[in-house]
């Protein structure tokens, strides 16, 4: 009991801490924008504000229709709609719910390495200086990147979970490793989950090989017990990861390994400058003393110090003889920046070593032990602590006039001249105030895309705008669809079929000459609104349809009349032959991300043309009769109508959420069942 008691007096001592470093290290910062934390603002805020509407709302995200032409929310994964933090914007802003969760996140990488390491029976002050290496190392370095953080702060908590699984095989830590094993995938960290995998087999090869481990369960009834924390994690996780893996299929980045330009696109950063840089961050006190943890723990220091120079060498990138290996280790090949694998699993090995080394030093020097491993950690945190200082602007420090440079007030335009249809947003390179996903922000419909799962469709369609080929292995492309438009805007008709009606442009930037020419609206600082007089409408009619199998080919063939016609993709059509007249007007009389409504009337079959993304799980009926959902001009959706008048009404179900759903309920149910005819026996 006194053991628990000074353990707890530990634990409030570093939650406190965290809270002194946050408050004094973290939170201040100079009123720069710094690069590192750029994605807080431009992806990741955006999202929040998006999920917390939708939450409040009664919903959960599947659908987002203000990015890039509609793009499925939940699949994107980065934002991670359904981990449990998120729960957070219903009760506060989007600035504050992420500052919350990182700092909690920060909290519970702690707390969990401390409580981790004083399992693997080392004394409190070198449990405490394992923690604080993970987390000033780990902790900073992914500070600014919620994915990351959130799926890294679990792997301490996993590993303590299968630690004491192993000893004393109790069914709690079986759920605590299930749970904590989803939560990396739940937390949109998909590459971060490879990596929380990899530390996790590490840790447990280790513990196979460490001296007097003590083991209560016999070797079936632990690989049973270990086999059903998979499941459960692997089923809790299947909401999340199905639908992200359907979607995955039809996006510009599929699951094949990349090249190697696309691993690392900074290749002119040698592998050796990465390779110090790295250690760097560590600092040197922490390399000696995880050597000397290594050093003096038998096999299992042996197995944490070979993994650890393993993983630092696989990780810094293309360009060194040993890249084939890392290339065969399954997962890796998939995800950009090697570097990540060290600031994921490399300082979590090196915390259990310098945790093992500070206590290897306070045995050695006897009855001084105590006072000596106190100095030991006084001199890492005079190391570590200030690699947490930060002095870049951060959201939830900061008000919203100075996220936006001012630009609110363009956003309040578009939206006012909003009426359902398309804005093009050309921000300039570093302008935070105007992007792709501050569109979602404010509920205007943009064309521009910033995600790593964007539509193979749409990057190629909107090269097609620009007048440049379509580069599958172009490094940055395919992660963020096309983020500015510039100068080059070869087929700008092909916009109207976007129903783009404005475009934000820098007042360097004129858009092209044609016939009638685009109409200058509004200037906001460095930008101009422009009008696009032949956009069409969101939802139109059209009486003439060609089946292609080539959409991006047809619609940029110099023939193609996008005003009177439409071609259609892996459907069938049947509209007579005749005349083509000007697309007619839809009216869309229910509008939310999921489900969309639209009203017309016509003499003759025709074409009902939804200006919005094409994607696996979206229905369609007409007066309440299924349809068919065509793929209409390569990216938008359609649907053949007869003569009458109609209500069309299209509906988007998540492929793969209903079976990760049953998945996850079905684990639980597995896990529950096997749990109590478990503690039956054992009492019967």
């Amino acid at each position: 009991m006194r053991g628990r008691r000074a353990d707890l007096v530990w634990v409030v001592a570093l939650t406190f801490g965290a809270w002194i470093v946050w408050r004094l290290f973290v939170l201040p910062h100079g009123g720069d924008q710094k690069l590192e934390v750029a994605d807080l603002f431009v992806y990741f805020l955006p999202a929040y504000r998006f999920e917390a509407a939708r939450l409040r709302d009664g919903a959960l995200p599947f659908w987002n229709p203000y990015q890039a032409v509609g793009v499925p929310f939940l699949a994107m994964l980065q934002p991670g709609a359904l981990y449990p933090a998120r729960l957070l914007l219903l009760v506060t802003d989007a600035p504050r719910a992420m500052g919350l969760a990182t700092f909690g996140h920060l909290v519970l990488v702690l707390l969990a390495t401390f409580l981790l390491c004083r399992t693997l029976g080392v004394g409190r002050v070198a449990a405490a200086a394992g923690a604080a290496v993970y987390a000033a190392t780990f902790g900073r370095a992914m500070l600014f990147s919620p994915p990351f953080l959130e799926a890294g702060a679990w792997l301490p908590v996993a590993a303590l979970a299968l630690e004491r699984l192993i000893v004393d095989g109790r069914w709690r830590w079986v759920v605590l490793l299930g749970v904590s094993g989803a939560m990396p995938v739940l937390a949109g960290g998909g590459q971060a989950a490879v990596y929380v995998a990899y530390g996790l087999a590490i840790f447990a090869l280790a513990l196979l090989w460490r001296r007097g481990h003590p083991r209560r369960l016999p070797a079936g009834t632990l690989a049973l017990r270990l086999s059903l924390a998979a499941v459960l994690a692997l089923g809790l996780a299947a909401p999340q990861l199905l639908p992200t893996v359907a979607w995955t299929l039809g996006s510009a980045r599929d699951t094949a390994a990349l090249t190697d330009i696309r691993v690392d696109p900074y290749f002119w950063v040698t592998w050796r400058m990465r390779l110090v840089s790295e250690l760097g961050t560590l600092s040197v006190p922490v390399l000696v003393l995880a050597l000397v943890g290594y050093a003096t723990e038998g096999v299992f220091g042996a197995v944490l110090g070979v993994a650890a120079t393993a993983a630092t060498l696989l990780s810094v990138g293309p360009g060194t003889p040993w890249f084939g290996v890392y290339r065969m280790l399954p997962g890796l090949g998939m995800f950009r920046f090697p570097t990540r694998l060290f600031t994921t699993v490399v300082t979590f090995l090196a915390a259990l070593g310098v945790a093992l080394g500070v206590s290897a030093i306070g045995r050695i020097a006897g009855a001084r032990g105590r006072p000596v491993s106190c100095v030991v950690l006084a001199l890492l945190l005079v190391v570590l602590v200030p690699k947490m200082r930060n002095d870049g602007v951060l959201p939830w420090a900061t008000t919203d006039a100075h996220i936006l440079r001012g630009m609110a007030t363009l956003f309040t335009f578009l939206s006012a001249a909003d009426a359902g249809e398309r804005i093009v947003l050309g921000g300039e390179p570093r302008d935070w105030g105007v992007t792709a996903r501050l569109g979602m922000a404010y509920r205007v419909r943009t064309v521009g895309d910033y995600e790593p799962l964007s539509a193979r469709r749409l990057g190629e369609y909107l090269a097609a705008v620009q007048g440049v080929p379509w580069v599958p292995d172009d490094p940055y492309r395919p992660f963020v669809g096309w983020s500015w438009f510039d100068e080059r805007m070869a087929r700008p008709a092909l916009l109207d079929l976007l129903a783009v009606r404005q475009l934000v442009l820098p007042d360097r930037v004129q858009p092209p000459a044609r016939t009638p020419a685009f109409v200058r609206r509004e200037t906001f600082g460095p930008y101009v609104v422009w009008q696009n007089p032949l956009a069409l409408p969101r939802a139109y009619l059209v009486e003439r349809a060609r089946l292609v199998g080539d959409a991006l080919a047809a619609v940029t063939d110099p023939g193609f009349d996008g005003q009177r016609e439409a071609v259609v993709t892996g459907g069938t059509v049947a509209l007579p032959d005749g005349p083509a007249a000007p697309a007619r007007p839809a009216r869309i009389v229910e509008d939310a991300p999921e489900r969309v409504a639209v009203e017309f009337a016509t003499d003759r079959p025709a074409l009902l043309v939804l200006a919005d993304g094409f994607a696996p799980g979206w229905q369609v009926t007409v007066d309440d009769a299924p349809r068919a959902v065509l793929q209409v001009n390569h990216v938008v959706r359609g649907v053949v109508v007869r003569p009458g008048e109609h209500r069309a009404t299209f509906t988007y179900r998540a492929p793969g959420f209903a079976p990760g759903v049953v998945a996850a309920a079905a684990a639980i149910a597995l896990v529950a069942y096997s749990a109590a005819v478990s503690l039956r026996r054992a009492r019967g």
